[in-house]
């Protein structure tokens, strides 16, 4: 989903049209930093594919950086910041959700290059700008926190959901008190806020919120096993209730307790994509495990029997973290150095597709099966329809349900070549086992040749009738 947007704009910076799809229409994805990718890579000259993956390391100080500094404004406690990502990468459970958006080791290795995890990574800087801010009231914090959330919210819209929800805790655990000039500053932001959502080109941010409701089918392993997955931030629940007891306006406990109270309310109401709050609610617990276990562990700790419990606590959650996520480590190793029989078992998704880059144009229109189709829209040209939600195409539906008829051994060679037609396809790709039923009749009648084959599937160049 990230790489077509990266393509598009690699290929029309200013008017990208649908990343995927063979039509001009918006897509959530083509956020600032898709924007930036894409220039990068038509400026350079360098893939789009590459230009995505050396991200990763971007991304990665950045998160590294981001981690550090709102640590700091949480504790001042001297590994607090190494156990807050210690914490974020193991304190998980057994099997942590691999996904866009999880700051996990189960999900680095895949999620790494991602625009979600630039997503995290500012959304990390731009919490600890806006903590500035209501702790010291400085304008140029305010600005910085401003711009921050709202590349957050344009780049990947979940994750600048739960920076939201985290910030809204900060403002009122943090502020020392509300006067006339914090007011109006703060409206003045959010109405800049709202003015740049809203101006940005590409997408429009406030259609998005009513089209939200077609990410819940996409996502339904968002709640599930949750408490297998996540029983190694527990030690987090008495340690915000102690902060809870001791300051009714903690920061921590108002934010976890929003993100708990959203996400209950996500499962109850069967909002499914509201399960992908997580990360921001695992984040929160796992700063304040930061906090407390940095503390208890110091060496100039007084009891040095709670010392050596705590150590033990940590090493052990830590051990049983990078134990349940052995499968998402097993990605992190570098592709040179991985066992052949591992690479075949772990291969990227991805890789299984890259032929068709070999085959296909960019200007092509395509119709394929479902497991063909999105991966095409990323790599090579743009499909009829895409299974992926679209939430700013009218027709989605049809397109989809027009593309599954093409490929359908099914669908009578007439309506077939209607369908053909209507859509403008120069390109077919069947599987092999229907490649007799699809193709037959269009190569019969020098409809169509067959170009190739990729990953089981033929691909057969359709000629425009006269």
């Amino acid at each position: 989903m990230w790489l077509g947007p990266v393509r598009a704009f690699a290929a029309r910076p200013f008017d990208p049209g649908h990343p995927l799809l063979a039509l001009d229409a918006a897509d959530p994805y083509q956020g600032p930093w898709s924007w930036f990718l894409g220039v990068v890579s038509r400026v350079t000259g360098v893939s789009p594919f590459m230009v995505l993956a050396t991200s990763a390391l971007t991304n990665a100080v950045l998160v590294l950086a981001g981690l550090r500094a709102l640590t700091r404004r949480v504790t001042d406690a001297p590994w607090a910041p190494l156990l807050t990502l210690v914490f974020s990468l193991a304190a998980w459970g057994f099997g942590p959700w691999r996904g866009s958006g999880y700051l996990n080791l189960n999900s680095l290795g895949t999620a790494l290059p991602l625009g979600s995890m630039f997503a995290t990574g500012l959304g990390l800087f731009g919490l600890a700008w806006w903590w500035d801010w209501c702790a010291r009231g400085r304008t140029r914090d305010l600005a910085l926190a401003t711009g921050a959330i709202v590349v957050v919210l344009l780049t990947h819209q979940i994750t600048g959901l739960w920076v939201v929800f985290v910030a809204v805790g900060v403002v009122i655990g943090v502020t020392p008190r509300w006067t006339r000039r914090r007011t109006v500053a703060v409206l003045v932001a959010g109405v800049v806020a709202v003015g740049l959502l809203a101006a940005w080109p590409f997408f429009g941010f406030f259609g998005m919120i009513r089209g939200s409701g077609d990410y819940d089918w996409i996502n339904p392993w968002s709640y599930r096993l949750l408490p297998v997955r996540v029983f190694l931030a527990l030690p987090a629940v008495p340690i915000l209730v102690g902060r809870w007891r001791r300051s009714r306006r903690d920061p921590l406990v108002v934010a976890e307790a929003l993100l708990v109270v959203i996400l209950l309310a996500g499962w109850v109401g069967d909002r499914i994509a509201i399960g992908r709050l997580v990360p921001g609610a695992m984040l929160v617990a796992h700063l304040a495990m930061a906090d407390w276990f940095a503390r208890r562990c110091a060496r100039d700790a007084d009891a040095e029997r709670a010392v050596t419990w705590a150590r033990v606590g940590m090493v052990t959650i830590v051990v049983v973290g990078v134990v349940g996520s052995v499968g998402g480590l097993a990605r992190m190793v570098p592709r040179p150095l991985m066992p052949a029989a591992l690479e075949r078992r772990l291969g990227r998704p991805i890789d299984r597709w890259r032929g068709f880059t070999a085959v296909l144009r960019t200007d092509d229109v395509v119709a394929a099966t479902d497991a063909a189709s999105a991966s095409i829209g990323g790599l090579a040209a743009r499909t009829v329809g895409t299974w992926l939600p679209a939430p700013f195409v009218a027709d989605a539906d049809t397109r989809i349900a027009a593309q599954r008829a093409m490929v359908d051994p099914a669908t009578p060679s007439v309506r077939r070549r209607a369908l053909l037609d209507r859509y403008g396809v120069t390109v077919l790709v069947v599987p092999d086992r229907d490649r007799h039923a699809v193709l037959d009749d269009l190569v019969a009648d020098g409809s169509a040749v067959v170009v190739g084959e990729v990953n089981g599937h033929v691909v057969a160049r359709v000629r425009a009738r006269a």
